[in-house]
C-alpha cells in the first residue's frame, strides 16, 4: 500500500516532498512487522528520500488517533500520506482530518494526503470509493482464507509438522487484500465483502 500511495501521490504532486505517518501500536512487535514497517518500506521504495515521522501510539482508540492528526495538521501540515493501522482508528483519523479542512480528494485527485487503512468494512467501503474522500486504501483481512490458515496450522502442529513453540519465534502471515480503486473496481469490493462477510451490500450502479 505505501508503494502504491507513493506513486499515486507524486503523480498527482511531483513538487510536494513525500512526508508520512502512521498511526497505531509503535511499541507492538507484530504491528510492527507486519504493518509499519512494510508500508515505510513500500513508501521508500519508490521514493528513497520521504520523510519518516513515525508511528504514533494511538492504542487508546478514535479519540486519540482524531487528537494525534489535529496536533499533526498544526506542527506537521505537510504530512501527505497516512497510515491509520485499524478501522476503528481511521474513524478518528478522518474525523481528525475533516475538522482540520482536509480529507478530500477531486474526484479522485489527492489534494492534501491520501489515507490507508486495516480491516475494510461497509464503512470504509462507502469512503474508499468516495472520489471526494482521501481514504482510498485499506488493507482487507479475510476471515475466511485466515481462518482456513488458522486451522491448517493448528493441524501442522497438532501432527507434528510444525512445532509448538520456537525460539526464536516464527511469525506466520496470511494473505491480505489491496483494496482501492487502483487495485480493485468497484464492484469486486463489494463481492469480496459479501463473500467474506455475508453482508449484502448491492452491486454499484
Amino acid at each position: 500500500m505505501g508503494a502504491e500511495m507513493a506513486k499515486q501521490w507524486k503523480a498527482a504532486h511531483p513538487d510536494k516532498p513525500i512526508v508520512m505517518v502512521e498511526l497505531g501500536w509503535p511499541n507492538h512487535t507484530e504491528v510492527k512487522s507486519g504493518r509499519t514497517d512494510p508500508f515505510v518500506k513500500g513508501v521508500l521504495s519508490v521514493d528513497p528520500t520521504a520523510t519518516d515521522l513515525g508511528c504514533q501510539n494511538a492504542e487508546k482508540g478514535p479519540d486519540a488517533a482524531k487528537q494525534i492528526i489535529k496536533d499533526l495538521m498544526t506542527s506537521h501540515p505537510e504530512v501527505n500520506l497516512i497510515y491509520s493501522e485499524a478501522s476503528n482508528l481511521t474513524v478518528g483519523t478522518m474525523a481528525g482530518l475533516t475538522e482540520a479542512g482536509r480529507g478530500k480528494m477531486d474526484n479522485g485527485k489527492p489534494l492534501t494526503e491520501i489515507v490507508a487503512s486495516v480491516d475494510f468494512d461497509e464503512v470504509e467501503y462507502k469512503e474508499v470509493y468516495d472520489p471526494n474522500s482521501s481514504l482510498k486504501m485499506s488493507m482487507g483481512l479475510p476471515p475466511l482464507e485466515t481462518g482456513r490458515g488458522r486451522i491448517d496450522l493448528i493441524m501442522d502442529v497438532a501432527s507434528g509438522k510444525v512445532p509448538m513453540t520456537s525460539q526464536p519465534a516464527v511469525e506466520k502471515f496470511y494473505k491480505a487484500y489491496n483494496i482501492s480503486p487502483w487495485t480493485m473496481t468497484e464492484a469486486e469490493a463489494v463481492t469480496w465483502l459479501n463473500t467474506q462477510f455475508g453482508t449484502n451490500l448491492p452491486a454499484p450502479k
